[in-house]
């Protein structure tokens, strides 16, 4: 089935059992091929497929709520429905509070609760959990589980599979449909309840969610879409919550090649390898800390963390990965910092708000040591309330505060060993996906320094950081486009230097950036300029003051007019007219 016969959110309702089949392969089929995800992510998002078309499928989505734990979960959802839902993913559980209590004032409908293992691992969210499992309202909970009885144990294998079997279902919604409908009926049906209940607590005494007054169902594979189906179906039948415990399996993703272990000599004609760009943040970090003792990798509870394994593996004792929330990670980073000892923070774009007012009352406000590894900054595939396409602009205003991203995996490397030589806050920003890493030893780069990474005997010139300055450049030479590139690694400060060599009479300027154009690097460049009583053509190509489309990455480039395709296409029209 293509994807393109989706006519309205209705249309699922229409499907017969064996088209179901073929429209998961065709979502997964169009995530394999979206480029600007990773490996990881790809594995991820295909992860969710049967999961969110099971619930599209069974619930309505202009009447009932479901709230997504990911990202993921709002990428397919749009695929098959073309709208986005509510969602707060930090704090869904107290979502559902507001929404379940909104009932006692509308009609009634169905609320779904999206959780995952990470959800669980602060007080706020288990006394949400305790709250809407006593309330009155009903509430379907879906518990994702990466890591099957590491939250919930059952004692009993037999118990799992008749409470998921077809015979219990029909048994149970059996019950409830004719016993319920009289005055005896609801006496035996409230004495089997009461049986149930002593049975569970007896064989299910360690699950968080049946000590907190839910029904439970489960477990059930994710991938398993008509038991998926049959799971929602009995849910929206059943008069009371319950919560359906859906179990991923993780896929072991193939050994990359440039995870060196320490001290093990890198075969010489292996020196490219493709890998995710966190992945070598955690190499070279690993291998910056053999002649660094005071080197801590942080990671606070995210789902979407990466494990620092190699690092974990050398140095465990000085890397705390997923123990934590945000706050209390930024805490503990505090109190090693004061002590003279160098904490890598590793942040989602998501995060910056609360990173930002750490940093202005604690690190920037005592100039302490610290490395802030934001991953997804600037345009991501995260919703439209959480991309960080403001991250440089917001921490621009901070002072003591060095702000770089790297063009290149190598630069990468050389960004992270300036970052841990220097003794005050420092912002790297981790672009996504993956990349090609060429190993080569790094070396240190002057703090506020830009090159030039095309040169021409023109003075036109386009400023821009990151990924884009290679792409741009292999454009550049493909076309013959006479302009210089230079590539602003250092967001701030910037190479006044440069800027001063550049500031021709007759230059014409372009500044890229995919973020937002407030208080960014094109802004910082045209306040230099003014200060200095320099006014060279300056052209800005970056993200009015709205907020993106909950799209792709490369769609909202396209819709932005930001894909190298129409910046060249822009630039090409404009010099010719000059």
């Amino acid at each position: 089935m293509k994807l393109e016969e989706i006519q309205n959110p209705s249309f699922l309702k229409q499907l017969k059992a064996t088209q179901f089949n073929s429209l998961i392969k065709s979502i997964k089929d169009k995530i394999m091929l979206d480029d600007s995800l990773s490996a990881e992510n790809k594995r991820n998002y295909t992860q969710n497929v049967e999961l969110v078309t099971a619930l599209e499928t069974v619930f309505n989505e202009t009447t009932d709520d479901i709230l997504f734990s990911s990202t993921q979960q709002e990428y397919i959802r749009k695929i098959l429905i073309g709208t986005l839902p509510v969602n707060n993913y930090s704090n869904n559980l107290s979502l559902a509070l507001g929404l379940a209590n909104s009932q006692d004032f509308k009609s009634d409908n169905n609320i779904i609760i999206n959780i995952d293992n990470n959800d669980l691992y602060n007080y706020d969210a288990i006394s949400s959990l305790n709250l809407l499992g006593q309330s009155k309202h009903k509430i379907i909970l879906v518990f994702i589980d990466h890591n099957l009885e590491n939250m919930i144990h059952l004692s009993k294998n037999t118990l799992t599979k008749l409470r998921s079997s077809n015979s219990y279902l029909e048994l149970k919604d059996n019950l409830n449909t004719s016993l319920g409908n009289t005055n005896s009926g609801k006496v035996i049906l409230n004495n089997i309840r009461s049986f149930r209940d002593t049975v569970k607590k007896g064989i299910l005494s360690s699950s968080i969610f049946t000590e907190m007054g839910w029904d439970y169902l489960g477990p059930i594979k994710a991938d398993e879409f008509n038991s998926l189906k049959k799971a929602f179906i009995m849910a929206k039948k059943n008069p009371g919550s319950l919560v359906i415990h859906v179990v991923i399996n993780k896929m072991k993703p193939k050994n990359n090649k440039h995870l060196i272990q320490i001290n093990e000599k890198q075969p010489e004609d292996d020196i490219h390898s493709l890998c995710d760009w966190q992945e070598i943040v955690d190499h070279e970090l690993t291998s910056l800390s053999k002649d660094n003792e005071s080197l801590f990798v942080l990671s606070p509870i995210d789902k979407a963390a990466k494990p620092f394994k190699e690092f974990n593996a050398n140095f465990p004792q000085r890397c705390f990965i997923n123990k934590m929330n945000l706050n209390q990670t930024l805490n503990f980073a505090l109190g090693i910092a004061v002590k003279g000892l160098h904490p890598y923070i590793n942040v989602s774009g998501s995060q910056i708000a609360t990173v930002y007012q750490f940093l202005k009352e604690q690190f920037c406000y005592r100039d302490l040591p610290v490395i802030i590894g934001i991953n997804n900054p600037g345009i991501s595939d995260y919703p439209p309330t959480q991309q960080a396409i403001d991250d440089i602009s917001i921490f621009n205003l901070l002072p003591n505060v060095v702000i770089a991203t790297p063009n290149n995996p190598q630069e990468l490397k050389e960004l992270l060993k300036s970052a841990v030589d220097y003794s005050h806050p420092f912002i790297i920003r981790i672009p996504i996906g993956q990349t090609i890493e060429i190993v080569v030893e790094p070396s240190n780069i002057a703090i506020g320094t830009w090159e030039f990474v095309y040169t021409n005997n023109k003075h036109n010139y386009l400023i821009t950081y990151g990924p884009d300055a290679a792409k741009f450049t292999n454009k550049a030479i493909n076309n013959k486009l006479p302009i210089n590139i230079i590539n602003a690694r250092f967001n701030k400060p910037l190479d006044e230097n440069m800027l001063l060599k550049i500031a021709h009479k007759d230059s014409q300027i372009y500044i890229y950036q995919p973020a937002l154009i407030a208080g960014g690097l094109g802004s910082l460049i045209m306040e230099f300029y003014q200060r200095n009583n320099l006014h060279p053509s300056i052209k800005i190509y970056g993200i009015d003051t709205h907020y993106l489309a909950a799209d792709t990455i490369v769609d909202n480039r396209k819709k932005e007019r930001l894909d190298t395709n129409s910046l060249f296409n822009n630039i090409e029209a404009d010099l010719m007219k000059k």
